[in-house]
Formats: C-alpha cells, sequence, structure tokens
C-alpha cells in the first residue's frame, strides 16, 4: 500500500474488521471507513474526496455496494482470520513475509486515518489523524483506564467513528480481549 495511501475499509464487526484495520495502519496506509449503509451518493463523494483506489471489504459489503467500489481494487476479507504465532509451523515464506510487513516503518507525522464529517452543516469533510497524534491519544487513554492484559474490552461502535479505536487498539496493545457486540 505504501505511506498515506488511502485505503477504503468497507468491513462490518468482526475478526476480520480487526485484521483489515491493523493490516491497513501496519502497510503504512491510512484507513478510510466507507460504511455500506451510508447512501451511494455519499460513499463515491468520500471515494473520490479522499482518492481512493484500494478498498478492504468482506464480501458481503463488497456486493452490497458493487456499483460504487466499480473501477477500484477491491481485497476481499474472509470471515476466518489466521494469526500466526511464535509456536506455530509457519512456512519460511510465510514467515519472511510477515516479518517484512512488520518492519514497516511509520512516521508519526504520517496519516493513520480519514474520518468524514456528518455532513449537517454542507459537504462532509475529511479530517485526517497522524500516527503520533493516535499513538499519544492511545497512551493517555491506556494511562486513564488502566487497561491491562486480563481486562476484556466491549467494541460496539462503528468503525465510522474513532470511538470505535478506544474499543479496540489500547486492548490489543495491552494483549487484552476485545469482545465484539453482536
Amino acid at each position: 500500500v505504501g505511506a498515506e495511501r488511502r485505503v477504503g475499509l468497507c468491513v462490518v464487526r468482526g475478526p476480520a474488521l480487526v485484521a483489515a484495520l491493523l493490516g491497513i495502519i501496519r502497510s503504512g496506509g491510512a484507513f478510510v471507513p466507507l460504511d455500506p449503509e451510508y447512501p451511494s451518493a455519499r460513499l463515491a463523494q468520500m471515494i473520490d474526496d479522499a482518492g481512493i483506489v484500494q478498498v478492504v471489504a468482506d464480501s458481503a459489503s463488497a456486493k452490497q455496494v458493487a456499483a460504487v467500489l466499480e473501477g477500484r481494487e477491491v481485497v476481499e476479507v474472509g470471515d476466518a482470520v489466521l494469526a500466526i504465532r511464535p509456536d506455530d509451523d509457519a512456512s519460511a515464506e510465510t514467515a519472511t513475509a510477515a516479518s517484512h510487513f512488520l518492519d514497516t516503518p511509520l512516521h508519526p507525522d504520517q496519516l493513520a486515518y480519514v474520518l468524514y464529517t456528518s455532513g449537517s452543516t454542507g459537504r462532509p469533510k475529511g479530517v485526517g489523524v497522524s500516527h503520533g497524534a493516535l499513538w499519544t491519544h492511545l497512551q493517555d487513554f491506556l494511562a486513564t483506564y488502566g487497561i491491562d492484559g486480563t481486562d476484556i474490552v466491549l467494541h460496539s461502535s462503528t468503525i465510522n467513528f474513532d470511538v470505535a479505536l478506544h474499543e479496540t487498539l489500547p486492548a490489543l496493545l495491552r494483549g487484552a480481549t476485545v469482545e465484539m457486540r453482536g
């Protein structure tokens, strides 16, 4: 994907959402949530405004908004998510690819995500957040709430709002469990 490339994120709540979110962030890209329930005109405006050419989507969402995603590269994520642990018998090729992926450098000023305003005062506007700002916010959140590896955190918000990041990333940073509503 590369640094600051805006990538559409059109995945319903579940393990695939977390995998796609982390994959985009760790690749250096910036995720842009695309709610398949939004009107097609709004999605098209967001995609055009953000300059999105690649979208990570689950198959149902990709089908639901197929007309809007036409002409874009769509990478489908499945319902099953494979996690490679140090004790797994992963092939050398997979291990090499994973280590290269994890070494992708991220600069604090680099864009992490773009969320769009509701548009209640006119045309929706994209608001970009850097990795440095996200990291500082997550560290403050962790210090304030003291999340540790024994906690279970409920993920109930839509990924279209940054509250969803509070419900996911701090827990993952501490090895806690994320329980997904629904």
